[in-house]
């Protein structure tokens, strides 16, 4: 048994205001809220949005269609909340319907310990196809087994990658399983056809990454040899990394695709003996760089650098390596000290797990800065990624976070996508795990 007390105080009254004025008013996950008309009515506490993963709008609707109360205005009150749970696992302040838990930075024992925490959650959450299970709402057990082909993908890389830092085989042959079943579906042109998943031209460059991280007999596979030929045939020669050549009429990814394809066309050529670097590729760099000094996206700072800094590891070229450190320098200035979260706008109402994301570009371009010997820039990296895990374990599901939760045993380990919501979706949870693998290396070596 679990209990929580709660106490409402502040009481900030709004009468029988616009549904939309009370919405504006809520703070998502932090206020009690109550509708009250005649002798009907009902009090949602702060957990509803959280639990639920609703807007503020939603919540209005569901307390309206609660209290019975529909065609007539009602009166709404707001109250600041304070809440703790007691359970088995102990006792806990609670903040957006979970135990608190302050941001703060990491050390190499709490990063392996959340290492095997993400790493058990992604193994727990295999499905029958030997593919991780794509969504989970972890409040209700409901689940979604297939989805985008690339966020599947992703997760099970990192499993093999987290498998060979804990020296767990487990984890790396049930990644390598599900590699081996998913080339059976590339066909001769080179393009992953997985049966009941959305593919395309970043789920390629996932895979040929993936194998490349397994190595062995997988490298000399028929369809990996076609895979890299169809991703090499992306670098254009104006600069661009597409499938097709600049057309206005058709859609292009410019922030997530073309550093995926530099970083999995890199890794593969670091463990392969065949291929050769794209000749084109200063004109992929003059192009993205460009492009980032226009626009600069977070997606290309996530994944650029990450991309170019596994290009680096074949040329060695300055100019490469300027530019992972340029767009690293630029999201670090964009890092709260507050707790360490990145103000992205890849997730529209609050920091989310896309810190995690971003800390693996901020991983990548420390790795090159310790290569090539920029103490300064590294000990920057190292603080920068640190508080940015430091905010994602506010996200993680631990023991204790489950005592409202439908199978704890498939939820711990799972990467909450804001502190607001409460579902998991694979990607959440790799991309903070490759994050927490890379930074771990990084801090072992050093």
């Amino acid at each position: 048994v679990a209990i929580t007390v709660s106490i409402l105080y502040g009481r900030e009254w709004h009468g029988r205001a616009p549904l939309d004025y009370v919405a504006m008013k809520i703070r998502r996950g932090l206020d009690s809220v109550s509708l009250a008309e005649g002798e009907r009515g009902v009090v949602f506490l702060p957990g509803a949005i959280t639990y639920n993963n609703w807007t503020k709008e939603q919540l209005v609707t569901a307390m309206i269609n609660a209290a019975g109360v529909e065609g007539t205005p009602g009166v709404w009150t707001t109250y600041k909340t304070a809440q703790w749970l007691r359970s088995r696992h102990g006792v806990f302040a609670l903040r957006f319907g979970f135990p608190v838990r302050p941001a703060r930075q990491y050390g190499y024992a709490e990063c392996r310990r959340d290492i095997e925490l993400l790493g058990n959650f992604i193994l727990n959450n295999l499905g029958s196809n030997g593919l991780p299970e794509y969504y989970q709402n972890a409040v209700t057990g409901a689940r979604q087994p297939t989805g985008t082909a690339p966020r599947v993908l992703h997760g099970l890389m990192v499993l093999h990658k987290a498998g060979r830092l804990l020296k767990k085989p487990v984890w790396r042959a049930a990644a390598l399983n599900g590699f081996e079943r998913c080339l059976e579906f590339v066909d001769d042109d080179g393009a992953l056809n997985l049966p009941e998943y959305q593919c395309g031209a970043l789920a390629n460059c996932v895979l040929l990454a993936s194998v490349a991280e397994c190595g062995g007999a997988l490298l000399r596979k028929r369809e990996v040899k076609a895979l890299v030929a169809r991703i090499s045939r992306m670098f254009q020669p104006d600069g661009l990394i597409a499938e097709h050549a600049t057309n206005l009429q058709l859609p292009q990814d410019h922030d997530y695709l073309p550093g995926a394809a530099l970083w999995a066309l890199g890794r593969y050529l670091e463990k392969s003996v065949d291929g050769d670097v794209p000749w084109s590729l200063s004109w992929q760099l003059a192009w993205y760089r460009r492009r980032f000094h226009l626009l600069h996206t977070w997606g290309m700072a996530g994944w650029q650098t990450q991309g170019w800094e596994a290009m680096y590891q074949l040329t060695s070229d300055k100019e490469q390596a300027d530019f992972v450190f340029e767009a690293a320098d630029w999201a670090i200035d964009r890092q709260l000290e507050k707790n360490g979260a990145f103000l992205e706008d890849l997730s529209p109402t609050e920091p989310s797990f896309n810190t995690g994301f971003i800390a693996e570009g901020i991983a990548a371009a420390w790795s090159l800065a310790v290569k090539v010997g920029d103490k300064a820039r590294a000990a920057k990296y190292t603080q920068s990624w640190r508080a940015a895990m430091g905010f994602i374990r506010t996200l993680i599901i631990y023991p204790e976070d489950t005592f409202c939760m439908a199978d704890p045993r498939r939820a711990i380990g799972g990467v909450r996508c804001t502190q607001t919501r409460s579902d998991v979706r694979i990607d959440q949870v790799s991309h903070c795990l490759h994050a927490l693998v890379a930074g771990a290396r990084l801090l072992k070596a050093n």
